[in-house]
């Protein structure tokens, strides 16, 4: 009976464990990080453009290799040697300007008066339609800060 007893008591755990209910389709839940909105209202609206670079080096060597070989079909021995030098200036450089100018960004600069009263300022796309005194929402997440209309 000694050995009957224990047995007993653990084969009840047992079954009584089997029977508690268990929460195995449960998993932990991660977000993507959090929103910030903020009211806003725009008190200031100006044109900027914004000059990039990002291009500027591809259109240099773009430029240049194709005015180096513009320049090359040009005279022969040292005029050709010339030529092929100065199409790779001037292409380099017609490149850059090409680069540069594709890289420019018309933008809009407003300036918003949150509700705790102070000034921002944010640049957005200049096909967005914002006019001084409208109500905005500042809305910034995990892929930057945007302005939109209520």
């Amino acid at each position: 009976m000694r050995i009957v007893l224990p047995a007993f008591l653990l084969l009840a755990a047992a079954l009584a464990g089997g029977c508690a209910s268990s929460k195995s389709g449960t998993s932990l839940s991660s977000t993507r990080g959090s929103t910030l909105v903020r009211s806003a209202q725009v008190v200031e609206i100006r044109d900027v453009v914004v000059q990039g670079n990002q291009h500027a080096g591809a259109g240099t060597i773009l430029g240049g290799v194709l005015g180096a070989i513009a320049g090359n079909t040009i005279g022969s021995g040292y005029g050709r040697v010339l030529a092929t030098s100065g199409g790779a200036l001037i292409g380099g450089a017609a490149g850059q300007q090409a680069g540069r100018a594709a890289s420019r960004s018309n933008l809009v600069r407003l300036t918003l008066r949150t509700a705790n009263g102070n000034l921002e300022t944010h640049d957005v796309n200049a096909d967005e339609p914002f006019h001084v005194g409208d109500e905005v929402r500042i809305v910034t997440d995990n892929d930057g800060t945007r302005v939109v209309r209520q």
